[in-house]
């Protein structure tokens, strides 16, 4: 039984490396400026000039997105 479970994982793994192996993320950084002297200041720039998101367009410090796709 173990040898059958064992062998099932094995030849998992080893059929599921070539899918993967050709699979690269896709990553996008956007930046933007802020200035303050202070912690308090540097974070209301933040605030005031980071990435809009959401339906409403609502101001974010940062954000993050991911689309899962599978072949």
């Amino acid at each position: 039984m173990k040898t059958a479970v064992l062998t099932s994982l094995l030849l998992a793994c080893l059929l599921a490396s070539p899918a993967q192996a050709g699979w690269k993320p896709i990553e996008t950084v956007e930046t933007y400026a802020v200035s303050g002297q202070t912690g308090p200041q540097l974070h209301a720039s933040m605030g005031e000039r980071g990435p809009m998101i959401g339906e409403g367009k609502v101001r974010a410090m940062a954000y993050t997105n991911f689309k899962l796709t599978w072949v």
